[in-house]
């Protein structure tokens, strides 16, 4: 009985390890596989071929290699902890807020004092007629949205308050984001199995990465550094093109242009290779999008003009 347990015990034993073995050695694919042939591995391959496969060293340690990830402890590379600026993400914010809400009163001619922010997460709004308070109340409010607590510090001065809520939300879109856009840059190394994760406690906001194999940190570095930043911005007046800064800045400030709030850009080539004979187009200095206010986006293709759309 004893002996015949033994025999069962070695022979799962060994089938087991035969199939190990199969599974660390055996090739997944073939170089040799031509283009339309059908199946995982492409022509069936000869017996000297398979054979190779199991004897010569140099493709055994090639099939260990496509089998066997190491981590970092066993084959070395980068190990970074980063920290995402959420602090520096909520002054931004709020910096975008202040002036949204001053170009938003001018447009309204509401007389204006000055709008201000003293503080990450605080916007002061001074008025010079108390008669049009309620007024620019309702409208920084519907420009704000419940991220912002309304008190009210005088008959002239409206403070808004970014709410607790609101700036968690904030840093965790942003958290989110860093490390969306971490991943696709890593991606551009071609490591096979990099580490990307959120690194202590919830609200530290840092992000563990990891690169095995890759043992140049301050390429990593400057490549998940670089700045990384959408803005969508509403051209000013006609979108005409002008041939200095000096001349479309005059065009746009004769249109109706908010003096303060203008910037000329350099026209870019246009989509479709074609170059164009430079010059500036006016857009407002606040942007109308940022990435931060963006919570989705994805290709789609419309329709009717079949072009993609971000």
């Amino acid at each position: 009985m004893r002996k015949s347990n033994l025999r069962s015990r070695v022979f799962v034993i060994a089938i087991t390890t035969l199939i190990s073995l199969l599974l660390i050695l055996y090739p997944r694919t073939h170089e040799d596989k031509k283009p339309g042939e059908p199946g995982l591995l492409g022509r069936k391959r000869t017996g000297e071929e398979m054979l190779k496969d199991f004897t010569s060293w140099s493709a055994i340690k090639a099939n260990m290699a496509s089998h066997i990830k190491l981590g970092l402890d066993l084959k070395g590379g980068t190990h970074l902890v980063m920290q995402v600026e959420t602090d520096e993400v909520i002054k931004k914010f709020t910096d975008n807020n202040a002036r949204q809400a001053e170009e938003t009163l001018k447009k309204a001619n509401i007389p204006l004092k000055a709008v201000t922010s003293p503080a990450s997460g605080q916007v002061i709004v001074e008025l010079t007629d108390a008669g049009r308070y309620e007024d620019a109340k309702t409208k920084v409010q519907n420009e704000f949205g419940p991220e912002w607590e309304f008190s009210k510090s005088g008959a002239t001065v409206l403070n808004y308050s970014l709410t607790a809520i609101g700036g968690e939300q904030r840093r965790a879109q942003a958290f989110r984001q860093a490390m969306e856009i971490i991943e696709n840059r890593v991606n551009a190394f071609g490591v096979a199995e990099p580490t990307i994760q959120s690194h202590g406690p919830e609200k530290a906001y840092q992000i563990l990465l990891q690169l095995p194999g890759v043992d140049d940190p301050e390429r990593v570095k400057r490549l998940v550094n670089a700045d990384s930043n959408l803005e969508l911005k509403a051209v000013v007046g006609q979108p005409n093109v002008s041939q200095t800064k000096e001349q479309a800045l005059q065009a746009a400030a004769s249109g109706g242009g908010v003096a303060g709030n203008m910037e000329a850009l350099p026209v870019a080539s246009d989509r479709n290779g074609g170059s164009t004979e430079g010059g500036f187009i006016v857009v407002e200095k606040n942007p109308v999008i940022t990435g931060i206010d963006l919570r989705d986006a994805a290709a789609i293709m419309y329709k009717i003009t079949k072009y993609t759309l971000p």
